[in-house]
């Protein structure tokens, strides 16, 4: 169905992925959260950084116990303080010689995926997590290696809330998906790699709408020399008929916007803006009162004292209510 581009890194095709050369992403911009290295915690460990849309930010690591364990770890910068660290993951791991290996972060709006590798009962293997609150709350981890996998991971985010993740495994780079209902899909070999990773990056690239092929930016380096590809997906259409195990009608699921809770204050029919109060949307914007346009279609359900939930996003330059969901009765 899909095929694989020929690069030197190839070895063979294989169904549903393809892989291309093609040009660099644009650079980020200079995150607005960033401070001084030493002021992160666990920033003389392997760690990964993240940001979110209201300048918070996430750092995950591999903290060091007394005992020599490398459990996994986490802390959130927010008003200008790092919070107290947490253990994400205890799973005891004590690398016999050297750091652990580094996490791998991947953040899309505030949702967030980390990925790393752990030995557990002599068992190595790459693990994933999720967060939807920008690192407030996580997932029961998720094994996606199968086999022996080598300690350098990396992990992204698509639009239908599913993750990808990539790791190497004896001489070969792998990939597997997890859908939205974190069923692992199949492992799928990318490339011939000699030698181990040095680094090991996966992005996601622009999708244009749910018909279009999904695509990553992948780069890699190894006995010092670099490689970078595209690794191109079936289109998320294509993937939410893959991840439909019940028989039932397909539901393709694009994450646009934020959830959030909340109760009409007051409405201004001449500029078509509802003031909401709602609580905090981590890793967006605190608990306040603020105005929100909202489609003609949904405006006048939103009287005042009606309780709801619903998803924000920004469109050119304001704030818009959408798929809005009423809860109890006016005034209620």
């Amino acid at each position: 169905m899909i095929r694989l581009y020929s690069l030197s890194l190839l070895f063979a095709a294989f169904a549903g992925v393809a892989l291309a050369a093609d040009a660099p992403p644009a650079p980020a911009p200079a995150a607005p959260w960033a401070v001084r290295l030493e002021n992160v915690p666990g920033h003389d460990s392997p760690h990964a950084l993240g940001g979110f849309p209201d300048g918070s930010a996430l750092v995950v690591y591999r903290g060091l116990a007394a005992d020599g364990a490398r459990d996994l770890h986490f802390s959130l910068w927010h008003d200008g303080r790092w919070s107290e660290p947490k253990v994400l993951i205890a799973d005891g791991w004590k690398p016999a010689a050297g750091p652990a290996a580094s996490p791998a972060l991947a953040v899309r709006g505030n949702r967030v995926a980390v990925a790393w590798f752990s030995v557990v009962d002599d068992n190595p293997r790459i693990q994933v997590s999720l967060s939807s609150d920008a690192g407030r709350a996580w997932q029961i981890p998720l094994r996606v290696s199968e086999d022996t996998p080598d300690a350098i991971v990396a992990v992204a985010l698509l639009p239908d809330e599913s993750e990808v993740v990539c790791w190497k495994e004896g001489a070969r780079l792998m990939l597997r998906r997890l859908s939205p209902q974190d069923n692992a899909g199949p492992l799928t070999p990318l490339a011939e790699v000699a030698g181990p990773l040095d680094s090991l990056r996966l992005m996601t690239l622009p999708t244009p709408d749910e018909n279009a092929p999904v695509r990553l930016w992948l780069d890699y380096g190894a006995g010092g020399h670099d490689s970078a590809s595209v690794v191109t997906l079936p289109s998320l259409k294509q993937l939410a008929v893959q991840d439909n195990t019940c028989a039932c009608d397909t539901h393709i699921t694009l994450v646009r916007g934020f959830a959030l809770s909340g109760t009409v204050v007051s409405r201004d029919q001449a500029a078509g803006t509802v003031t909401v109060a709602h609580g905090e949307v981590p890793g967006v914007m605190p608990a306040m009162s603020m105005p929100f346009k909202a489609a003609p279609d949904i405006w006048p359900t939103l009287a005042p004292g009606r309780q709801f939930l619903g998803r924000m996003e920004e469109r050119e330059g304001a704030w818009w209510l959408f798929d809005v969901r009423l809860l109890g009765a006016p005034g209620k």
